[in-house]
């Protein structure tokens, strides 16, 4: 609504914006296979069982809905008519707010309560204003980055990356490595881009961008996060000169959790004919979030707090670390991995409008689409259907997707002292991009890995 309010075209009403989705809840769509399956899926399903209002939704007579069913929410409906009417502050007060504390307390009920425990208010609800932050603008290969700000990580650890992968010849890897090849060290397939040699750059440069993520990022209402200094050409000099010809995990203790990837958060890449782009990224954290329906309302509620730091050392859901700058505080926005992004070739026309859902994943998703673009020159529809590598900082191990050559693998492995863990039933991030052609023409590509879709409308 804040969006509409003020970058919305006056040929358009907010109530004429909402119709579509007001139509898709009332008269219902189709069970798609990622939905029938998540309903399938723990820990989903039981906590979706847990709470009377979404197991009467989703498990109607206590199985789970299909592939094919119609998923009808009148509730939802009437939620999306009220806030088409009013705004913002039809859902912060009135109906939809009294139904979502309700709904809160009864839960909270049900689990037993905590001692102590308030409940969230109406008042509470009414408090809650949207901050609009100043985007992080960075530049690759002569093309501006424009990228979300703290309290997401996404656009710093993406800018430190692509900062600290410049000062490196990428472009001897193009179609493969010649001198590589020279040297014995194996490279990837012809057009694949990526040879073992850079592949361990990106990796260590992935590794150092995340160390800075877990020690210094927050909310900065809250605290003061050192963006300019994680940006600055010296602090990526420093990082840059400290990876070497092996693998550089440091030494740490303890291993935390392995990193899951999100199933629950919505990324849409939107570009109009005059060149007006738009990228974002929602989110309810986990599988279903909280696994909360507001059952009068038609919603879920999510697990936001999950992405708190709320012990030191004690990874989150998807095995990343925080320090005190993350830590839970009332009214503080959570430490989050969107990366909502815009590039425009040469500081002027928009060229890529992109962004992924997938945790962590996101920034080493929608880090290596632009490299395949940018440095190795492949298509748009080529670059998001390659297959992919995340590397976190801890725990130290690297994941890939399958479909990376053994070869590759063998060779991070063996010359560059990395551990490798392949993960084939896996899939990292759904990256969502629109490109546009140097004549012009866009191309959009939503990724294989999930159920999204690309439309041009001319």
């Amino acid at each position: 609504f804040e969006l509409y309010k003020e970058h919305g075209s006056k040929g358009l009403t907010f109530a004429a914006l909402c119709a579509p989705a007001i139509a898709l809840a009332k008269d219902g769509f189709r069970v798609d296979p990622w939905l029938a399956a998540d309903l399938r899926k723990e820990p989903a399903r039981s906590r979706l069982m847990a709470d009377p209002a979404a197991r009467a939704l989703f498990y109607p007579g206590g199985e789970p809905l299909s592939e094919g069913d119609t998923l009808v929410q009148p509730a939802l409906a009437l939620t999306l008519e009220r806030y088409a009417r009013g705004g913002q502050a039809a859902f912060y007060n009135g109906p939809t707010a009294d139904a979502l504390v309700r709904t809160l307390i009864e839960a909270d009920q049900r689990s037993g309560g905590w001692v102590g425990n308030r409940h969230m208010t109406q008042a509470d609800l009414a408090g809650y204003q949207v901050r609009v932050r100043k985007p992080l603008v960075g530049w690759f290969r002569g093309h501006q980055v424009i990228s979300m700000g703290p309290p997401s990580s996404g656009g710093v650890a993406l800018l430190q990356v692509l900062a600290i992968l410049d000062g490196f010849p990428l472009d001897d890897d193009r179609n493969g490595v010649r001198r590589d090849r020279e040297l014995g060290i194996e490279v990837a397939a012809e057009g694949a881009g990526f040879s073992a040699r850079s592949a361990h750059w990106l990796i260590e440069a992935m590794r150092r961008a995340f160390a800075d993520r877990a020690a210094h990022l927050g909310d900065p209402d809250f605290v003061e996060v050192p963006v300019d200094s994680l940006l600055a050409p010296e602090w990526i000099a420093d990082r840059r000169i400290s990876i070497g010809e092996r693998a550089d995990p440091g030494v740490q203790a303890w291993l935390p959790a392995a990193p899951k990837e999100s199933f629950q958060t919505t990324h849409l890449s939107v570009l109009d004919r005059s060149g007006n782009a738009v990228s974002m990224t929602t989110t309810l954290n986990t599988t279903f979030g909280s696994g909360i329906l507001v059952g009068d309302a038609g919603f879920l509620l999510n697990n936001e707090l999950d992405d708190f730091s709320l012990a030191p050392g004690v990874a989150n859901t998807y095995g990343l670390l925080g320090s005190k700058a993350n830590r839970l505080i009332p009214g503080k926005r959570p430490l989050s991995s969107m990366t909502p992004t815009v590039v425009r070739e040469g500081g002027g026309r928009v060229t890529l409008v992109i962004g992924s859902p997938g945790g962590p994943r996101i920034i080493t998703s929608v880090l290596q689409v632009i490299l395949r673009l940018l440095v190795y020159e492949q298509s748009l529809a080529d670059a998001i259907a390659a297959p992919r590598l995340h590397q976190q900082w801890k725990p130290e191990w690297t994941r890939f997707e399958a479909g990376w050559p053994e070869r590759l693998l063998q060779s991070l492995e063996n010359q560059f002292g990395q551990e490798i863990r392949v993960e084939p039933d896996q899939h990292f991030g759904s990256v969502q991009a629109i490109r546009v052609l140097d004549s012009g023409e866009p191309q959009a590509v939503s990724d294989w890995r999930r159920g999204g879709h690309a439309a041009l409308q001319r």
